[in-house]
C-alpha cells in the first residue's frame, strides 16, 4: 500500500471487531475514523470526506443498510464506495446490500487483508475517476437483473435497459436480450461462468466483458450475480447488476487484479517446502504478471 493508501469511516458497534479492523487499515497504509452507529457516521460525513465507508449491516438504531440508503442520495457509487460486513453470506443478504447501493459485501468471517483489498479496490476506482473525469455509464447497483432458471425469463429493470441504450417497454423477457449483446469473444467466457455458479463451482458471478449498446457499439461491462438454490440443490433464480465502464476505469480493475496476482505469487515463493521447479515455474509466471501489468499501465497512460 501506499502511504496515502485513502481515508475509511469504519461503522461497527463491535468495538473490538472496529478496533481490529482499524489497526489492519492503519498497518496498510489507510487512515480510519471509527463511528460506533450509523446517526454517528452520517455526523463524520457532514463534517470530514471520506474514500470509503464500511459498515456493518446489522446494527442498532440505524443499520448499515439505512446509512447507505442515505448516503445514495447524496452520492453517487463513484463518489464514494461503500462496503457492507455481515456475519451471513446467504445470497439475499449480499442481494439487500447491493439494492441498498452498497459497492461491494464482504463477510465476517473472511480475514482483515481481504477487506484491506476490497477497500483499496474501491478506491483505486474513485480515485481513477476523479482524476480522468470518467463517470459509470450507469450506476450498477440500479442495472438490475433476476433470472428465474425454471422458466428461463428475464426480468431486467427499467435502469438495466437505460444502460445500454434501450427501451425497457421493447425488451422481451428472453435470456437473450442480455447474451445476445455480449460481443463473440466474450460470449463463451461468460456463459462459462454462468454456469459454473449454477453450478455451484464459483462463489459469484463476477466477470469483465463486452456488450453492445445501443448507440454508442461494444462497451465494456462488468456483471456481478448470484444464484439461489432450491432444497434439491438446484439453482432456481440468478440475480444480480450490470454496471458499464469506460477503458481507463476498466484498465485500473485490471491493474489492480495484476498486482494482487504478483503478490500472491511472491507469497508462494516464500513456501520453504517447493522444490527448485516449482519455484521456477513461480518465477515465470511472476514475470508475465509483471510484464502484463507494465502494459496496461502503459495502455491506460497512452493519450
Amino acid at each position: 500500500m501506499t502511504e496515502n493508501a485513502g481515508v475509511v469511516l469504519l461503522v461497527d458497534d463491535d468495538k473490538f471487531a472496529g478496533r481490529m479492523a482499524e489497526l489492519n487499515f492503519e498497518n496498510n497504509g489507510f487512515q480510519v475514523v471509527v463511528a460506533e452507529s450509523g446517526e454517528a457516521a452520517l455526523d463524520s460525513l457532514s463534517r470530514a470526506d471520506f474514500d470509503v465507508v464500511i459498515a456493518d449491516m446489522v446494527m442498532p438504531g440505524m443499520s448499515g443498510l439505512d446509512l447507505v440508503r442515505a448516503l445514495r442520495k447524496t452520492h453517487a457509487k463513484h463518489e464514494l464506495p461503500a462496503i457492507v460486513l455481515s456475519g451471513h453470506s446467504q445470497p439475499e443478504k449480499v442481494i439487500e446490500a447491493f439494492e441498498a447501493g452498497a459497492n461491494d459485501f464482504v463477510t465476517k468471517s473472511n480475514a482483515f487483508d481481504l477487506l484491506v483489498a476490497r477497500a483499496a479496490n474501491q478506491v483505486s476506482l474513485k480515485r481513477a475517476y476523479a482524476q480522468s473525469g470518467d463517470t459509470p455509464l450507469q450506476r450498477g447497483a440500479d442495472a438490475l437483473w433476476s433470472w428465474n432458471l425454471k422458466t428461463d425469463s428475464v426480468n431486467y429493470s427499467a435502469r438495466w435497459a437505460a444502460a445500454l441504450g434501450l427501451d425497457k417497454q421493447a425488451l422481451s423477457d428472453s435470456p437473450g436480450e442480455w447474451l445476445d449483446r455480449v460481443h463473440p469473444d466474450d460470449a463463451a467466457d461468460l456463459k462459462a461462468a454462468i454456469e459454473m455458479r449454477r453450478a455451484r463451482k464459483s462463489g459469484w458471478l463476477d466477470v469483465d466483458f463486452r456488450i453492445r449498446h445501443a448507440k454508442l457499439g461494444y462497451r465494456w461491462a462488468h456483471v456481478f450475480g448470484v444464484a439461489l438454490f432450491g432444497k434439491d440443490g438446484a439453482a432456481l433464480r440468478m440475480l444480480g447488476s450490470l454496471s458499464l465502464w469506460e477503458p481507463s476505469a476498466r484498465l485500473d480493475r485490471l491493474q489492480d487484479k495484476l498486482a494482487a496476482l504478483e503478490e500472491g505469487l511472491r507469497a508462494l515463493g516464500q513456501d520453504a517446502a517447493l522444490g527448485d521447479d516449482q519455484r521456477a515455474r513461480l518465477q515465470s509466471l511472476l514475470t508475465v504478471a509483471s510484464e502484463l501489468r507494465a502494459e496496461t499501465g502503459a495502455e491506460a497512460g497512452a493519450p
